[in-house]
Parts: C-alpha cells; sequence; structure tokens
C-alpha cells in the first residue's frame, strides 16, 4: 500500500528528521527491560510507569486491531549546547521553545486527518509521549537508531537531539523507511555514565531517575533533599549533560540564543509574583514544572552558589 502522503507530508515538514513505518510485533521488544528497571524502583515516584505498564507491552489496549506504527523523529527547537559557564542557569535544549506535545501533536493530527480521509476503513491514534508507548523500542524497530547508554535513542545522523512520535493504525504497513541496520554504535564508550554528575546512569543502560537532574527538576514534587539539592549543578530545568557529550552528537552542538533567561538576576525578578511568569510559560515545556517548582530549582540552586 502506497505510503505517498507521509512521504509527502514529511517533504514539507522540515522537522521531521527521519522516519519510518514498522508492522506491531506479537511481542514487543524492551518487555525484560522495562520490568527490571521498574523492579529497581528506578521510576522513583513515577507510578504511572507502573500502571500502565501493560498497555505499553499491548499496543493493541491503546487501538484495537492495531496492526503498524508510523515512528518519526522531530528535532529540538535548538541545538544542544556545550559546557558553558557554570555560573549561567540552564534550561535543557528540548525545552527552548514551544511544547513538542503542540508542535508535533498539531503536525501528527493533521497527517491523521489526511490518512483519514485516505483511508476511511482504517483506525489511527497519534502518540506524543503522553501515550504510554514504547516509542523507543518501536524507532529501533523501524530501523531508526540504537538506544544508547543514556538510555536515549541514538541516530547514526541525527544523534539523540530529537523528540520521537507516532501514530498507531490498523492498516497493516510492513517496514519501511528507517535503516537496515539497527547495529548498536556505542561500543565501549561510557561518555554519558562519566559526564553524568549524581552517577543516575547505571549498567545495562538504565537510568535511575530517582537520581537523574531531569527527573528532579521537571517531575519531582515537593522539597529536596540536602543529597539532591547539591547535585543539580547549575540546571534550572532538565539536563543534556549525557547527550552533549555523546560523539554521536558532537555535530549537532550549537550556541543558539536562548529561548529562556539565562541569568539568576533574570530568573530572581521573573519568579516575583506578578512579573509574568505564568504567562511566559504557557504553552512550553516549563509548565510542566510550573511557577512553585521553578521556584524550588532556582531557590536550591540560588541557596548552592552562596555556599
Amino acid at each position: 500500500m502506497s505510503l505517498a502522503i507521509i512521504a509527502d507530508n514529511v517533504a514539507l515538514e522540515p522537522n521531521v528528521l527521519d522516519w519510518a513505518a514498522v508492522g506491531i510485533p506479537s511481542h514487543m521488544a524492551g518487555e525484560e527491560h522495562l520490568r527490571a528497571w521498574l523492579a529497581q524502583g528506578f521510576n522513583a515516584d513515577m507510578q504511572w510507569m507502573n500502571t500502565h505498564i501493560e498497555v505499553r507491552l499491548h499496543p493493541e489496549r491503546l487501538l484495537d486491531g492495531v496492526q503498524s506504527a508510523l515512528v518519526f523523529l522531530w528535532k529540538y527547537p535548538q541545538k544542544l549546547r556545550p559546557e558553558n559557564d557554570p555560573s549561567e542557569l540552564r534550561i535543557a535544549a528540548y525545552a527552548q521553545g514551544e511544547d513538542y506535545h503542540i508542535t508535533l501533536g498539531k503536525w501528527l493530527n493533521g497527517l491523521v486527518a489526511k490518512l483519514q480521509d485516505a483511508y476511511p476503513e482504517a483506525g489511527f491514534r497519534p502518540f506524543v509521549d503522553a501515550l504510554p508507548v514504547l516509542e523507543r523500542e518501536l524507532a529501533v524497530l523501524g530501523g531508526l537508531g540504537w538506544i544508547g547508554r543514556n538510555s536515549m535513542l541514538i541516530h547514526p545522523r541525527h544523534g539523540s537531539s530529537f523528540f520521537i512520535g507516532g501514530i498507531l493504525t490498523t492498516k497493516s504497513w510492513g517496514k519501511v523507511g528507517g535503516h537496515e541496520s539497527r547495529k548498536d554504535f556505542c561500543g565501549t564508550c561510557t561518555r554519558c555514565i562519566t559526564a553524568c554528575p549524581t552517577g543516575a546512569i547505571r549498567a545495562e543502560r538504565q537510568v535511575d531517575a530517582r537520581s537523574c537532574i531531569s527527573y528532579l527538576t521537571i517531575e519531582k514534587s515537593g522539597a529536596f533533599s540536602a543529597q539532591e539539592s547539591s547535585g543539580l549543578g547549575n540546571w534550572l530545568f532538565g539536563c543534556d549533560l549525557c547527550q552533549s557529550c555523546c560523539p554521536w552528537n558532537s555535530k549537532h552542538l550549537g550556541a543558539d540564543d536562548p529561548f529562556w533567561p539565562n541569568t539568576r538576576e533574570q530568573w530572581r525578578h521573573l519568579l516575583v509574583a506578578g512579573n509574568g511568569l505564568r504567562s511566559r510559560i504557557r504553552g512550553t515545556p516549563l509548565l510542566r514544572t510550573g511557577r512553585k517548582g521553578l521556584l524550588r530549582n532556582f531557590t536550591s540552586l540560588d541557596s548552592s552558589s552562596k555556599k
């Protein structure tokens, strides 16, 4: 069956770096890895990972009769930044712009509408991180890369600075696009493990969220412990260290003008009630943490800088 509609839409969208169509396997890869990760408590207090594990492993629970998945890699709004002045406050590259749930989701919904018109008998359901889907495993199955030691999907040309989104469908499409080789090219490299200041990257390509800076500054609720606070470095929201040190991302580093303020003085002003923070973070990834979380993060970083 022709995939011309998809190819034409990809050609018109410069944010799509690569894509593949892949059949849904009878047994999803990654089950043992996921169960082991959960058993060790590496999901911290993200209990939805436990709640939805069976849905992740059985995509038919999201779309009855699912046969295939279309997987797309959508580039970050800015390049990964190399190490810079430690006095600056840093925000992860993926959050330097509009929320990807909005930008990628809008594009996927538009594509679904066109596919539904072309194939009215088929069912389609888009996913952008919010649904319990094993996106990385589907991307690997489609030949879009391999899962690195930092647990990120690494593409042979585009590194790891992208989002993964896609569409589940009841149409039966075999493997299209991607690359023939899904070989792991991390080799003996352990730069991401060394670069992680909190030791969150463990063996078997697992990340312990309990000590991951991205988890702590975005997902964790409540106050930081003294140990958690001391490991944040200068990260206000998220962390890119395990990506920016990766040799596969060496061509994707840059110094774009930051979308967000990067000085303590600017953030101290912005975090004062009534100074426009709520409107500033609306429609961006920082809304996930909100003013309360950002204020907690800032207070911790500000206190650490004065010690």
